[in-house]
């Protein structure tokens, strides 16, 4: 059993491995100040198996990076998906309303814009459109799979008991009472969304729910003229239009550092420094996101509870640095004591093997195979060692 955990293990270090180094749809890329994000495909919410697809998660990520980063001044989000899951919308489009208000954010939808993706696009600064684009599916769906036709064919029956107290837990869609709560939940879900496409666009939910489409997809004229989109371009002018209109504001913010004339102009008489309160107040953003940034960088198994505490009381990293150290050293300590398990095993296939010059048995080949478990084990102990501190 140890050594078919340890095959398991290793498939998945491998396949974790794969997908770091897949090209994914959310990677940063710079040309000059700015930023460019691609959304592609279906949407989903985390990204440990879609490795090829848009995850909310890792697309909040690189706009963090590019928020962070004061070579980029501005952020280009390249849309063209049909929409995706419920699950992490909301969070995604509320990073991108907090980006922009200190760098815009374009969105420039290349072919579809669609449900989840819309309101991704709908949060950002500006929307823009290519010609022949489709922008809308403005809503919320579910899918309920009904197998009762075929369960009755093939004689199968299914029955579910609900304990005392859950009563209405996972209810029969097929009835009135299982129908009516599924339709609650999806009219709750396009509450939500409505209410965040008004807020990026600038409008009430009510006038959101009336001209934009009612889950229609809508040609980019159409679209338009809803006021879904502010205008149609192509990629080149849509880059370049947005480019030439930053704002003055938005320029002084990201070139001016702390301590110079920034926005308002007048020197602060109590601190010296030219910089607005609001520009202090971002530069202090900054500095918090870039602690959490460092002390996540440090987890792991051994030091989740340390991180955890040291970013709920405001600890930096060289604060808990004693601890975090004393974690690695324990786990240290626990990977030796698997090492010193599995040794003797390795040893011993490695003189069977001497003497026979090959296994004796199936038992001693997954002798061998532990030995090579160990120097993965040594490996990973050399990381540790070897992770540094600041």
């Amino acid at each position: 059993m140890r050594q078919v955990n340890e095959i398991r293990l290793k498939s998945l270090v491998d396949g974790l491995a794969y997908a770091e180094s897949y090209p994914r749809n959310y990677e940063l890329v710079r040309r000059g100040s700015t930023a460019h994000l691609r959304v592609r495909g279906t949407l989903m919410s985390d990204d440990w198996f879609y490795w090829s697809a848009s995850t909310y998660r890792s697309l909040s990520r690189a706009l963090e990076e590019a928020r962070l980063d004061d070579q980029i001044r501005r952020i280009v989000l390249s849309i063209n998906s049909p929409g995706g899951e419920v699950d992490g919308l909301f969070e995604c489009g509320r990073s991108i309303l907090e980006t922009r208000k200190e760098k815009p954010v374009l969105a420039l939808i290349e072919g579809m814009g669609c449900s989840a993706a819309y309101l991704v696009a709908a949060c950002c600064s500006k929307v823009v459109a290519t010609p022949y684009s489709e922008v809308g599916s403005c809503g919320v769906q579910a899918e309920v799979v009904d197998w009762s036709g075929w369960e009755e064919k093939t004689g199968i029956i299914s029955r579910i008991f609900h304990s005392r107290n859950a009563q209405k837990k996972n209810l029969d869609p097929s009835t009135e009472e299982g129908a009516k709560a599924i339709q609650e939940r999806i009219d709750y879900a396009e509450a939500g969304y409505f209410e965040m496409v008004a807020e990026g666009r600038g409008m009430d939910s009510d006038t959101c729910m009336e001209r934009f489409g009612h889950g229609a997809v809508l040609k980019v004229e159409e679209a338009l003229e809803a006021g879904m989109i502010d205008a149609i371009q192509t990629i080149d002018e849509a880059v370049e239009t947005f480019e030439a209109d930053e704002p003055q504001d938005i320029q002084n913010i990201n070139s001016s550092p702390l301590g110079s004339e920034g926005v308002g102009g007048e020197m602060d008489q109590n601190t010296g420094a030219g910089a607005s309160q609001d520009q202090i107040r971002r530069e202090a953003a900054a500095a918090e996101r870039q602690r959490i940034r460092a002390l996540e960088g440090l987890r792991d198994d051994a030091t989740a509870a340390i991180i955890d505490r040291a970013i709920e009381d405001g600890s930096s990293v060289a604060d808990v640095a004693e601890d975090l150290i004393e974690a690695m050293r324990k786990d240290n300590e626990h990977l030796r004591a698997e090492i010193a398990k599995i040794r003797p095993i390795a040893e011993q296939a490695a003189v069977q093997t001497d003497v026979a010059g090959m296994p004796a048995s199936a038992e001693l080949d997954a002798y061998r195979k532990g030995d090579a478990a160990a120097r993965e084990i040594n490996e990973e102990i050399a990381k540790v060692n070897g992770k540094e501190i600041r």
